[in-house]
């Protein structure tokens, strides 16, 4: 099945936060991946930002499919408005100590 879903380099919310377009570095659209990862420019920083296209409560939605009424809002979001959750940026780099510290434990 296929989705409206709002493309991710649309999705600017909240706006006092995000300055210009998201780059997309990764768009799983509505496939077996479904979710977007892009760079962000977040208070004037580089910031990673993650998001499901489709939330689990928009799977079932018939209006939310192709050919629908209505486009996927994802999650997460705020009062029906699709936003990004920020990743620590030490999530992306695999030499912190941090980092190396969690892929230890989920080996």
């Amino acid at each position: 099945m296929s989705y409206n879903y709002r493309k991710p380099q649309d999705v600017v919310s909240p706006k006092s936060r995000i300055k210009g377009t998201p780059q997309v570095i990764y768009d799983g659209k509505d496939g077996e991946y479904p979710f977007s990862i892009a760079i962000i420019n977040w208070d004037g920083n580089k910031a990673y930002g993650i998001r499901w296209n489709v939330s689990d409560s928009e799977w079932d939605n018939p209006e939310k499919m192709i050919g629908g009424t209505k486009q996927c809002v994802g999650n997460p979001q705020s009062r029906g408005n699709s936003t990004w959750f920020i990743v620590p940026d030490i999530l992306f780099n695999p030499t912190n100590p941090v980092m190396q510290e969690i892929l230890k434990k989920i080996k």
